[in-house]
C-alpha cells in the first residue's frame, strides 16, 4: 500500500500545488477538479491494471471499493473546506507559505485516509466471502449503493443546522426536498449500476440464471421503493399516511433502508430463481 500511496501522491500533489500557488479563482478550480478527478480515476485504472497482470481478486476489490469511497470522502472534504473557509483566507493573508503547506498536508492526509478506508472495505469484503453467499451479496450491495448517499446526508446536517437561523422554514424545507430528490436519483442509479456490474458477476451458475436473478432482484428493489407511494396514492388527500409513502423518507434512515431494501430484493430474487431454475 505504501508504494501505491507514493504513486498517488506523485500524480496528485504537483498539479494541485501549482493551482494553490497560483491562487486565482480559475487556478484553484482547476486544482480542485484535477485533485478530485485524478484521485478517483488513477487508483481505479492502476488497480485494474495490476489485476489484469496478476489475476488476484484483491486488486479488483480495491478498485471497486475506491469507486464509492473516494466520492464519499470528497463530500466531507468539501464540507471541511467550506466550514474553514474564513480560516483558510486568514491563513493566506498572514502567511502564504503556511497556507500552501497546510493545503498540501490536507491533501496528503486525505489521500492516506482514502487508502486506509479502501483497505478496510476490502478486508471486510474478504471476510464476508468466507460467510454465506447471501450475506456477501447483501452487505456488499448495500455498502456500494448506500455509502455515497449516506455521506451526503451526514454532511448535509451541519449545513442545514447553519442555515436554520438564516432561512425561512418554508425555504428550508424546499431546499431540503430539492437536495433529497437529487440524492434519491443518485441512489437509484448506483443501486441499478451495482446490480448490473457487481451482483451479476458475483453470482455463480449459468449465465441465464444469473441474468434472471439480477433483473428480478433489481425489479424487487424498485417495487419496494415505489410501491408504497402507488398504494397510498388512492388514500384521501388529508390522510396522514400519505407522508409515509414518500420514497424520499428512505434517505432519512440511510443505513437501515439500504440493508432492508437490498436484503429483501436479493432474497426475493433468489427465491424466484430457485422456482424457475430448480435442479440446475
Amino acid at each position: 500500500m505504501i508504494r501505491d500511496l507514493s504513486w498517488y501522491l506523485i500524480l496528485l500533489c504537483p498539479v494541485s500545488a501549482v493551482g494553490i500557488l497560483w491562487h486565482t479563482v480559475a487556478a484553484l478550480q482547476v486544482a480542485l477538479l484535477v485533485f478530485i478527478g485524478i484521485g478517483w480515476i488513477v487508483p481505479i485504472v492502476y488497480q485494474l491494471f495490476r489485476f489484469r497482470q496478476r489475476g488476484e481478486d484483491y486488486y479488483r476489490s480495491r478498485a471497486v471499493a475506491h469507486v464509492v469511497i473516494w466520492p464519499s470522502l470528497i463530500v466531507f472534504l468539501t464540507l471541511f473546506c467550506w466550514c474553514l473557509l474564513n480560516g483558510w483566507q486568514a491563513l493566506y493573508q498572514d502567511s502564504y507559505i503556511l497556507f500552501v503547506l497546510a493545503a498540501l498536508v490536507c491533501m496528503i492526509s486525505f489521500v492516506i485516509l482514502s487508502a486506509f478506508a479502501v483497505e478496510g472495505a476490502v478486508w471486510c469484503y474478504r471476510y464476508l466471502k468466507g460467510k454465506s453467499d447471501f450475506i456477501q451479496y447483501w452487505l456488499t450491495t448495500a455498502f456500494l449503493s448506500g455509502v455515497i448517499p449516506f455521506s451526503v446526508i451526514v454532511a448535509l446536517l451541519p449545513v442545514m443546522w447553519y442555515q436554520m437561523n438564516m432561512m425561512a422554514p418554508f425555504m428550508l424545507i424546499f431546499f431540503l426536498a430539492a437536495v433529497l430528490k437529487q440524492i434519491f436519483v443518485i441512489k437509484l442509479v448506483l443501486v441499478m449500476g451495482f446490480f448490473a456490474f457487481y451482483f451479476y458477476f458475483a453470482l455463480t451458475g449459468v449465465r441465464k440464471k444469473r441474468f434472471v436473478q439480477t433483473v428480478v432482484s433489481a425489479l424487487f428493489y424498485v417495487a419496494l421503493v415505489f410501491l408504497p407511494s402507488v398504494i397510498f396514492h388512492y388514500l384521501p388527500v388529508d390522510s396522514p399516511f400519505l407522508m409515509v409513502a414518500d420514497p424520499l423518507l428512505l434517505l432519512t434512515v440511510p443505513v437501515l433502508s439500504d440493508l432492508c431494501l437490498c436484503g429483501l430484493s436479493i432474497y426475493g430474487g433468489e427465491k424466484v430463481v430457485a422456482v424457475f431454475f430448480d435442479g440446475e
